[in-house]
């Protein structure tokens, strides 16, 4: 996802010993920013709710400002799928 001048990607892994774990990177330039979120093993794993924590996360260390960060979420908000066809 293209943002201004950021670009915002996710990762989804499942790890070895049962969790499941959603990494989002923030890229700034230059700069490198990171989220991620853990799924107890127990819990159903929804991509969703792991790129809302992890982005979250991940905007709380870039330290953007409170307008940059609307509208990050304005724009997460209205991200559509990519067309599989």
């Amino acid at each position: 996802m293209k943002t201004g001048n950021l670009v915002i990607k996710w990762y989804h892994d499942f790890m070895d010993f049962g969790q499941h774990q959603t990494c989002c990177e923030i890229v700034n330039g230059e700069f490198k920013y990171y989220g991620t979120a853990l799924c107890h093993k127990k819990d159903q794993f929804c991509k969703a709710t792991g790129r809302k924590l992890s982005l979250a996360r991940a905007l709380k260390v870039a330290g953007l400002s409170k307008n940059e960060r609307a509208k990050v979420w304005e724009d997460y908000r209205n991200m559509t799928p990519k067309k599989r066809w």
